[in-house]
């Protein structure tokens, strides 16, 4: 009865430390790929930086606030690419599920201005600083 007790134990343990190493491994996974993906976006390679994003959000494991970002960057990146329907379904996917609104409207100016639409973008832009004066603003 001991030793069985010892084995159950033993193997539940086991057990915990192996899907902890797999949770830590897609972590680091989706925080490499979220690295490169912001690097890409700041090099200017919005295709790669689109693909890093998106690999690394459906890997999960990013910290709130960095999925929140790449949520975002993923989106000013698809309208960079002059893909604008699919980064304003994506924006409006996200306002729905509560990203941050300062987040949310500057994403949505980036866009905006990328479009050529600077009168509505100013605006959007104007919302996001409401929301929060230090905001960072997207550059491409």
């Amino acid at each position: 009865m001991r030793s069985a007790l010892l084995v159950l134990i033993v193997i539940s343990t086991l057990g915990c430390g192996s899907s902890e190493k797999q949770q830590a491994a897609k972590r680091r996974s989706a925080q490499q790929s979220f690295d490169a993906g912001v690097a890409a976006f700041e090099s200017g390679d919005y295709a790669v930086a689109e693909h890093e994003l998106t690999a690394a959000l459906e890997l999960g494991g990013l910290y709130p606030d960095l999925y929140e970002t790449a949520q975002a960057t993923r989106a000013v990146s698809v309208a960079a690419q002059g893909k604008f329907d699919a980064a304003h379904a994506l924006l409006d996917k996200l306002k729905q599920s509560g990203l941050e609104k300062d987040l949310l409207f500057s994403a949505r100016s980036a866009v905006l201005a990328k479009q050529g639409k600077i009168k509505v973008a100013k605006a959007a832009w104007a919302k996001a600083r409401r929301f929060n004066r230090n905001v960072n603003k997207f550059k491409y």
